[in-house]
């Protein structure tokens, strides 16, 4: 799966320095719900293998690096999002 373009006001997250090699530039959409609370989207594609992957296990795995996990939202609703 890689990142996509998803709105015209993206702004780009760029991988730490020295890591340009492994990690891609992330592009997101900063976002504000009602209640005040901001978010950060990005949308990804998935390749036919990742389908195919998904439709066998039923999972999809995240990573973030570090040692805390900040609150995520995985859906397949951009609607859902407020977009």
């Amino acid at each position: 799966m890689y990142p996509i373009t998803i709105h015209p006001n993206e702004r780009v997250l760029s991988p730490p320095p020295g890591q340009h090699e492994e990690i891609s530039c992330l592009r997101v959409v900063d976002i504000t719900y009602a209640d005040g609370t901001p978010g950060c989207i990005s949308c990804w594609q998935l390749t036919a293998e990742d389908i195919q992957r998904i439709q066998e296990t039923g999972k999809l795995y995240i990573c973030v690096l570090g040692r805390s996990q900040p609150p995520i939202l995985p859906t397949v609703s951009k609607e859902e999002l407020g977009l």
